[in-house]
């Protein structure tokens, strides 16, 4: 599955919600901020074709790391804002950082104070589903690419589908496949014949 404007926009109101304790905040796109993330979404893409969440997550992680000893006493806030994540000069700077020094965003003491966890986006994309989205699908989403993926998968019975976008650009549809096949063969020939 593709990032979306959505899932920009998500993952600043959760980095922005936690570093703030703003439970309550929400990103609403302004026609400048959508144009902003719309931009930000295309760099992004043509950096990385197969960008996923967990992407997007490391970029915020560096990102909101970057600006943490940041003294914000100017006329426009004291907040971070929008652009200064997912606009043009901020992209640019993550894609000339030293990405052997990434390990250290990753573990950011400075940043664990505010309990930022993959999770809790998880979680609200769980919620989600009660709203008519796909179960499976947005199981799948959530760890999409990463060994955390493929065990929720077997945990969670969700194995390969045909007609699934999320199974057709996971690295590990190979492993799932062969998990079905071995384990749930009828289940296996009926989805291969789709």
């Amino acid at each position: 599955m593709r990032l979306t404007t959505n899932d920009v926009a998500e993952h600043y109101t959760y980095f922005y919600s936690q570093k703030y304790k703003s439970p309550d905040y929400e990103l609403k796109y302004s026609d400048k901020s959508l144009k902003v993330s719309e931009k930000f979404l295309s760099l992004f893409i043509d950096l990385m074709p197969h960008a996923d969440t967990t992407n997007l997550w490391n970029y915020c992680m560096w990102q909101f790391d970057r600006w943490e000893d940041v003294d914000f006493k100017n006329q426009y806030s004291d907040r971070i804002q929008f652009d200064w994540i997912f606009g043009v000069k901020a992209f640019d700077l993550f894609c000339t950082r030293d990405k052997k020094m990434d390990w250290i965003f990753k573990d950011s003491k400075k940043l664990k104070k505010y309990n930022f966890n993959r999770d809790h986006i998880r979680q609200k994309a769980l919620l989600r589903v009660s709203e008519g989205f796909d179960y499976e699908e947005v199981l799948k989403q959530s760890y999409l690419n990463t060994e955390t993926g493929l065990a929720d998968c077997i945990d969670n019975d969700i194995f390969w589908k045909p007609d699934s976008n999320i199974c057709a650009q996971c690295k590990y549809i190979k492993q799932c496949i062969t998990i079905l096949k071995d384990n749930y063969p009828k289940i296996y020939s009926l989805r291969k014949k789709k």
